[in-house]
C-alpha cells in the first residue's frame, strides 16, 4: 500500500483487486467500513470498539488492538484508480469509441478494463472476455465507468508529499 498523510492506495475487491485511492475522513466508524489505526498504520474492516480496544478483521482473522477508538480513522474510496502505473478517474457517462472503460458488475469480469470498439443502444462492444464460463463482447450501460487519464499536474497535487510502503494484509 502507498500512503501520504490522508490518501491510501489499496486493492479494491469490488473492482477485481484493482488499486484504488482512499481518503481518511474524520468521523466515527460504522461496522463493516475500512479503517486505519493511526498509531501503527494497520488497515482492516471495523468490527467494533469499546473504551480501550478497537476490533478489526485483518484479512480473515479478527484482531483486537489496544488503543483509544479515537485513534481509528475511516477510509472512504475515491473515484481514482491505478491501472498499469497510471492514475484514472472513473466517470459515470456513456462510453464512446476509443474510451477505456472498467466493468463494475458482479461476476468474474468485475474490474476488467477494455477499450470501446463500437457504441450500441443498450451498451457498447469491447474485446471479448470470459465471465463464469461464458464469452461476452460488450458492457451494458450502468455496468461500467469511463476511465479518464489524469494529467501530471492533477496526479501530484502535493509535490512535497512523501509516499511510504506500509504492510497491508489482504485475503
Amino acid at each position: 500500500m502507498e500512503t501520504n498523510a490522508n490518501t491510501h492506495v489499496l486493492p479494491d475487491e469490488k473492482l477485481g483487486g484493482i488499486k484504488r485511492e482512499y481518503v481518511e475522513v474524520n468521523r466515527k466508524a460504522e461496522v463493516g467500513e475500512r479503517i486505519i489505526l493511526r498509531d501503527d498504520d494497520e488497515i482492516g474492516t471495523f468490527l467494533g470498539s469499546n473504551s480501550s480496544f478497537v476490533y478489526l478483521d485483518l484479512g480473515g482473522y479478527r484482531n483486537g488492538v489496544a488503543c483509544d477508538p479515537a485513534c481509528c480513522r475511516v477510509i472512504e474510496p475515491t473515484d481514482i484508480v491505478h491501472i498499469d502505473g497510471q492514475r484514472y478517474e472513473m466517470v459515470e457517462r456513456e462510453g464512446e469509441v476509443g474510451d477505456k472503460v472498467i466493468h463494475v458488475y458482479k461476476g468474474e469480469s468485475n474490474g476488467i478494463v477494455r477499450v470501446v470498439r463500437k457504441a450500441a443502444d443498450d451498451g457498447m462492444d469491447v474485446d471479448t472476455f470470459e465471465d463464469e464460463g461464458e464469452l461476452y463482447s460488450g458492457f451494458y450501460h450502468g455496468h461500467y465507468y469511463v476511465l479518464v487519464s489524469l494529467d501530471k499536474e492533477k496526479t501530484f497535487e502535493n509535490k512535497n508529499s512523501i509516499y511510504k510502503e506500509v504492510k497491508y494484509i489482504m485475503n
